[in-house]
């Protein structure tokens, strides 16, 4: 798992200027791991969870009947560690993915 860090701001002192770095803009979260269905086989409502993110606020979930997401199904933002449809998802192969967002960004999509 690759991890992006946030850089701390940075200063250069010269005779009679100071000139402060900045960090480049970043996620500072990673994406969510461990993400897990149960009902799926047996309603049209899946139960969708993942694992925590230390850093994350919250979190935004999609549904899909792509792997490319060009058409969402369901979308939400959550505090939680699970989402539930609020609508029965149509049959066949879905994709959800999950990212985590926090005061410096948000995660790339899981």
């Amino acid at each position: 798992m690759t991890r992006r860090i946030a850089l701390a701001v940075c200063c250069l002192l010269l005779p009679s200027l100071l000139v402060s770095v900045a960090p480049a803009a970043s996620a500072a979260t990673s994406p969510p791991e461990g993400l897990t269905t149960a009902g799926a086989s047996t309603s049209a409502i899946p139960t969708l969870s993942w694992d925590r993110v230390p850093e994350a606020t919250d979190y935004t979930v999609q549904v899909s009947a792509t792997s490319t997401f060009t058409s969402v199904l369901w979308s939400a933002t959550t505090v939680n560690l699970h989402a539930v449809p609020t609508r029965q998802l149509p049959s066949g192969a879905l994709w959800f993915r999950v990212r985590a967002n926090a005061p410096a960004g948000a995660s790339d999509w899981s």
